[in-house]
């Protein structure tokens, strides 16, 4: 928002305690990966993967699995991606490679 935008924009935001703040509804166009926006739902997860002190916490992780699986349910299609793994995107976010994470199952 502090860019200008009339609300958040993600469609969903987890917090460090795994806790999934809603930002916009999914049947608006979302804010969060130019160029990507128009069919993708964004999900923020605080921290930062590329730093010790900073990454995700294991109720994030579980959370998000919860959270991709169930939306998984409603969009059988979806290839779920980090923002790095976007065309064009010039960014390390979110600092692992999400797809293999929620593959494996395993805690990073």
């Amino acid at each position: 928002m502090a860019k200008g935008w009339g609300s958040c924009g993600y469609h969903f935001v987890l917090g460090w305690n795994g806790h999934v703040h809603q930002g916009r509804t999914i049947d608006k166009i979302g804010a969060h990966a130019q160029g990507h926006n128009l069919k993708s739902i964004g999900i923020c997860v605080t921290g930062d993967n590329t730093k010790q002190e900073s990454r995700w916490t294991d109720e994030q992780i579980s959370c998000l699995r919860a959270l991709v699986e169930t939306l998984c349910l409603f969009f059988p299609q979806a290839e779920v991606l980090g923002h790095r793994d976007l065309a064009g995107a010039k960014t390390e976010c979110p600092g692992l490679n999400v797809r293999a994470l929620l593959a494996r199952g395993e805690e990073i």
